[in-house]
């Protein structure tokens, strides 16, 4: 007997794994961003008092993921190759154990990590992150409105 419920869940789970973890980890952000504003804890005067910690709080995740996400992009279009492939020449010469005998040339070394970074997806990211951002911009407006 199949199930496919529990199928169409994978598949769905398969699919979006980078969304649901980002999504999680941008709401676990938001909630100690909450908690550090006092949201939780009430104690505001004003629904502007309000509307000003939701935009700070929904701003500042927004504008870390998109950051996150520029880091991403620079790093996979080969921005700090040259510190990943001496940063091990650096190690190896304070470590002895982690010198490598025989070093590829820098010219393959730069080939098979834009083989590898080629998979990496930052979509995603930049969808949370402008998500974020526009809910912390309606806030501000709301916060401008009274």
């Amino acid at each position: 007997m199949s199930r496919p419920d529990f199928d169409r869940i994978s598949v769905f789970a398969a699919r979006f794994r980078r969304v649901i973890i980002a999504a999680c980890v941008s709401a676990a952000i938001l909630a100690v961003l909450f908690w550090r504003n006092g949201i939780f804890s009430g104690g505001f005067e004003t629904a502007a008092d309000v509307y000003m910690a939701l935009s700070d709080s929904t701003f500042g995740v927004g504008i870390l993921f998109l950051c996150v996400g520029v880091l991403i992009l620079s790093a996979k279009s080969g921005t700090f190759n040259f510190f990943s492939y001496n940063g091990r020449a650096v190690l190896g010469f304070f470590i002895p154990s982690r010198r490598e005998p025989r070093r590829a040339p820098y010219h393959q070394y730069i080939t098979a990590k834009a083989e590898e970074r080629k998979k990496w997806k930052t979509s995603h990211i930049f969808i949370i992150g402008a998500i974020y951002c526009a809910v912390g911009l309606i806030f501000f407006l709301l916060y401008n409105a009274k």
